[in-house]
């Protein structure tokens, strides 16, 4: 069992059976690696897994573009 901080390359586990655990960003990036080199690559993940975008809270209401952009927009 190896944790994520720890890997730092595919090369160990050439012709091997892997499951990467996690869908995270460095998850991800290690299976993609581990795919290449590994006999079996395997992931598991919560379902369904969590969406990749930014955990701050969506604007409820977007600013009104600035005026040069409204004029650009009209004369489409």
């Amino acid at each position: 069992m190896l944790h994520a901080s720890e890997y730092r390359n595919p090369e160990a586990f050439t012709g091997e059976r892997v499951i990467v655990v996690g869908a995270g960003d460095a998850a991800v990036q290690m299976a993609v690696e581990l795919a290449s080199v590994a006999r079996v690559t395997l992931a598991s993940h919560r379902v369904p897994p969590r969406p990749a975008v930014s955990r701050r809270p969506r604007r409820l209401w977007q600013p009104r573009a600035p005026a040069a952009s409204r004029r650009l927009l009209r004369c489409a």
